[in-house]
């Protein structure tokens, strides 16, 4: 493989998995919103069941004519609703390990900072900071 191609590929990673966390994040809070909102009291139970009746989610959507299509609509915005109370579960799992794979690079990229400072004869801080600004 190219080294260059490599390079720029290293310095992209670590960028493009800190805009994946901040994305993950934004949807973990959302979902966190979705459960206060529709789990959080008696009274939002009720209306989420009240919802994904209407939106026909544990019902047939089929009619025969092009009241199925409406039918499609509305069940979409239900099994949103359900996907939404259902996906912090999975995600908080997700970033518990995602936190420990940051850890791990972390202790990989603290490695090969003190490899490079021995091998090029440069201060720890320098490299660093120098690897910093790319990342910016």
């Amino acid at each position: 493989m190219d080294k260059d191609f490599t390079d720029l590929v290293n310095q992209i990673s670590p960028e493009l998995k800190k805009h994946h966390r901040e994305i993950e994040r934004e949807s973990r809070n959302l979902s966190l919103a979705f459960k206060k909102v529709f789990l959080g009291s008696e009274e939002g139970t009720l209306v989420l069941n009240k919802l994904l009746e209407f939106c026909m989610v544990r019902n047939s959507l089929f009619t025969g004519n092009s009241r199925t299509f409406y039918n499609c609509g509305k069940n979409d915005i239900g099994l949103y609703i359900q996907e939404m109370i259902q996906h912090g579960t999975f995600n908080e799992r997700q970033e518990s390990f995602e936190e420990g794979l940051d850890e791990l690079y972390e202790t990989k990229m603290d490695e090969s900072i003190k490899k490079a400072s021995k091998e090029y004869n440069l201060k720890y801080e320098d490299i660093k900071t120098l690897i910093e600004r790319n990342l910016e």
